[in-house]
């Protein structure tokens, strides 16, 4: 197991944001680059950075690639319909896939 693939949670004023990753340091600075730049593709969490300029992201879980759908997924049935969370999707989806070192069989 490896301790940058997970589950993260970005928070923002009084709301948050579940999401996985297979390199979470580069997320975690992803994610701060796109609010500060005004570019981050959830509106929500846009609009509450835009206010407060607040930012916090916690790494919530690690576990292997193959398992981090499924483990966002749990999150994000247990956290969804909070009022604070602002996930656009009720769905774990995938934008990125992992990359081939991650695929490749140890030999």
């Amino acid at each position: 197991m490896t301790e940058n693939i997970g589950i993260y949670k970005v928070k923002v004023g009084n709301l948050y944001y579940i999401g996985s990753s297979t390199n979470i340091k580069g997320r975690k600075r992803n994610h701060l680059k796109q609010l500060q730049t005004k570019t981050h593709k959830n509106y929500k969490l846009q609009a509450e950075y835009n206010k407060t300029q607040t930012y916090e992201f916690t790494t919530l879980a690690t576990c292997e690639w193959q398992e981090v759908r499924v483990l966002e997924q749990d999150y994000l049935d247990k956290y969804y319909d909070s009022p604070r969370c602002c996930n656009l999707e009720r769905f774990a989806v995938s934008e990125t896939k992992p990359t081939r070192k991650l695929n490749k069989p140890k030999r």
